[in-house]
């Protein structure tokens, strides 16, 4: 149903575009042949004193007005098909039999494909710009301004579509991502900036940010290495709202983002779990296959205390800043469930593992990895039943055993097993037992920038124990030769049990620091000594704590019961789309915005699919989006679309006289060739 109503709204979109085209050529006087949406042979025809008809009526008016001259007699005027044939009744005769007889002079039509609409008008047509008639009544014999006026007012109708579509939502109310941050990636520019978890942005640049949607397309458009002007609104210690304004210069996210501009945030989310059916509760929690920390806040259950202290629903952030004060010690939290009843969990901290503007890269401390841990086995894997969460990955063999992998490695292991079809052995530390487990096959579909690739189906995250995977080699661990495996059980003589309390002694202080340890049990503990940078100290200082908890987005309303207001916020919401076409435009042309950002016919319709399952409210706004999109694209100064035909008018008008049919035929066949060009690419 969700791409029956998206491909009935394009209909309606292009329909009232066409119509505007249709409205203006009435209105000045235009004989307009054909109204129809889509393109190829007609499905359903109606005509004045017609009626209805499967198929084309423009038959069966022709042979009624044909022998309604025939039968008076009158010559024909027409040229003939060749030199042995008669004359043929010319247009004209036909077109005033039709009026004498009172039939319609146009065919309202809805043709086999779906993809676009026409108006036909007498002496115009799209695909010979040379096409004219001397009918008093055809396009070209109108004024420039009359046929100027009817080129843009499909662009028009679309620009007013747009507008009543987002005022509609915004009347009826419209449910958008709060545009509060709720993630802060490691080593980002907003990180960087000191934006942090739960500040409301409130404006970039001096334009107001009403959703998270928002903000993130106002960063991506942003011109390279320019320096934005972030507002935002935050809770002091105290709980007070203060306001605070920071620079930041937005950077390229990763391969996977398309190479767009981000400042490196994620939406907010509440401290409710979502109400989840029976069906998707009963997944999640499948035994082993994901985390137990998953299952701390229960389906429908929201967290209420947080170390003691009342926390609203919205305070999310008051969790994140109670796990990052924790070095790694469990938070506790009070959590009430929809009948009232209460219990207290422990929320256990991990390891923010993303790192920004790169995909395959984790958190490391000092270029000291830590190890890779299964935080999720997805139902579909080999690994189901076979590893489970929190497995920790300590050997990987394909052809050869690699001990201690880091994620690229894993990552590019699991790929490779999958490009060859060979099976993989896998050796976990499981609760301090080293298991082995072979034979598993990466069959998982994967995308990766363009390549299309298979994995194993497991969500990686990053052990705890402060014991090292891979160490860089140009880091000052690497420096100091600290070993693959080490396992470092105290640092500077005090005593740590996880990497959150690594990472606090370590930023205590520029300097040497003594990491004491061993690479393996059966050795006597030994000591490295490392020397840390501000530059280290400062990359520490940003390694976050995060926590595995299924939580609800952070949504908010945008409504006015004010028509006049609605009026206003539609306007400057299509005004806004619009704009934002032409930016995107001109940031791919500067190369801020990749080629590759674009999408198809397939993908607005995938994409288009997915967002009508949030609601009507959403499918209205993409449509009047689309709407939008569609007013900039047919109004571009491209031959064979509205921008192109108009451009010829103002070239007509400067020039005092129409354009040589073989200028305007090259023209036309050199916008289709673009057309299809960008339909293809």
């Amino acid at each position: 149903m969700n791409y029956f109503w998206l491909i009935f709204g394009f209909g309606f979109v292009v329909f009232f575009h066409e119509l505007g085209h249709f409205m203006a050529a009435k209105w000045v006087g235009i004989r307009c042949e054909q109204f129809a949406v889509g393109f190829g042979q007609a499905l359903l025809a109606y005509r004045k004193k017609i009626g209805w008809r499967i198929g084309s009526t423009n038959k069966e008016v022709r042979k009624i007005c044909t022998d309604h001259l025939a039968s008076k007699g009158i010559a024909r005027e027409g040229p003939s098909e060749n030199k042995e044939s008669e004359p043929e009744y010319s247009d004209t005769q036909i077109q005033k039999t039709m009026d004498e007889l009172g039939y319609g002079e146009t065919e309202y039509r809805l043709n086999w494909i779906p993809l676009g609409g026409y108006v036909k008008m007498l002496g115009q047509d799209d695909t010979n710009a040379s096409a004219t008639s001397s009918h008093p009544n055809a396009f070209t014999s109108k004024s420039i301004p009359a046929r100027m006026l009817v080129v843009s007012a499909g662009v028009i109708m679309n620009i007013i579509l747009a507008a009543i579509g987002f005022m509609w939502i915004f009347y009826n109310g419209h449910q958008v991502p709060a545009p509060v941050v709720g993630t802060v990636f490691t080593n980002s520019p907003a990180q960087k900036a000191g934006v942090q978890v739960g500040d409301r942005i409130v404006r970039i640049n001096g334009k107001t940010q009403p959703d998270f949607n928002s903000l993130i397309l106002s960063t991506a458009l942003m011109k390279k290495e320019t320096v934005a002007t972030v507002e935002v609104e935050r809770y002091d210690e105290t709980g007070k709202k203060i306001n605070v304004t920071l620079k930041l210069r937005p950077e390229k996210m990763s391969a996977e983002a398309k190479g767009l501009l981000g400042m490196g945030v994620g939406p907010a989310s509440t401290l409710k779990n979502p109400d989840m059916s029976p069906e998707l509760a009963s997944e999640m929690s499948e035994e082993g296959s994901r985390l137990k920390d998953y299952e701390q806040v229960k389906s429908g259950e929201t967290i209420i205390e947080v170390n003691g202290i009342p926390v609203a629903p919205n305070r999310f952030d008051i969790l994140h800043k109670a796990l990052q004060a924790g070095n790694g010690q469990p938070v506790d939290i009070t959590v009430q469930a929809k009948n009232g009843e209460k219990r207290h969990e422990k929320v256990s901290p991990y390891l923010e593992t993303s790192v920004w503007g790169d995909e395959t890269a984790y958190v490391d401390f000092a270029g000291m990895e830590p190890r890779v841990m299964i935080a999720a086995v997805q139902k579909e894997s080999d690994a189901v039943g076979k590893l489970l969460a929190g497995d920790v990955i300590v050997g990987l063999k394909l052809k050869d055993l690699k001990l201690n992998p880091n994620n690229r490695e894993i990552r590019e292991m699991f790929f490779e097993a999958g490009s060859s079809k060979e099976k993989i052995t896998v050796q976990v530390d499981r609760n301090g037992e080293v298991k082995q487990v072979e034979g598993l096959i990466a069959k998982m579909p994967l995308k990766r920038g363009n390549k299309k690739l298979r994995g194993m189906g497991l969500g990686l995250g990053l052990d705890m124990k402060p014991i090292t995977s891979n160490v860089i080699a140009a880091s000052p661990a690497g420096i100091a030769k600290v070993p693959s495996g080490f396992s470092i059980k105290a640092v500077d003589g005090k005593p740590v049990s996880n990497w959150l309390e690594v990472r606090r002694q370590l930023a205590s202080s520029v300097g040497k620091h003594v990491l004491t340890g061993t690479a393996d049990a059966r050795q006597p503990a030994s000591d490295y000594t490392i020397e840390l940078q501000q530059v280290d100290v400062d990359s520490l200082s940003r390694v976050q704590a995060a926590c595995y908890l299924s939580m609800e987005g952070m949504k908010e309303i945008r409504i006015t019961k004010n028509p006049v207001e609605a009026a206003q916020w539609g306007a400057r919401e299509t005004s806004d789309f619009v704009l934002q076409f032409y930016v995107t435009l001109r940031r791919m042309g500067e190369g801020s915005v990749p080629v590759n950002a674009m999408m198809g016919p397939l993908g607005i319709v995938s994409n288009g699919a997915e967002i009508a399952k949030r609601g009507t409210s959403w499918l209205i706004w993409f449509l009047a989006m689309i709407s939008a999109n569609l007013a900039v694209v047919n109004f571009l100064p491209i031959p064979i679309v509205d921008g192109g035909l108009f451009t010829f008018l103002v070239l007509e008008k400067i020039k005092g006289k129409p354009l040589s049919p073989k200028f305007l035929n090259a023209a036309q066949m050199v916008g289709l060739a673009l057309i299809l060009s960008v339909f293809l690419l």
